[in-house]
């Protein structure tokens, strides 16, 4: 969340603290979405061991 807000700041001095939280938090949800997108396409390589019992 600071990062974003870090790098909206560098561009936009005179930004409000509200647009920092919004733009900051905006931030943090897109990166949450990548890392799911990505463990999401990794568990379709998971499999279950050869030697499985069940």
């Amino acid at each position: 969340m600071t990062t974003g807000q870090h790098r909206f700041t560098v561009e936009h001095s005179t930004a409000t603290p509200q647009t920092l939280v919004a733009v900051g938090t905006q931030f943090t949800f897109l990166v949450i979405v990548i890392v799911a997108v990505i463990g999401l396409l990794l568990a379709f390589f998971v499999r279950r061991p050869a030697n499985h019992s069940h």
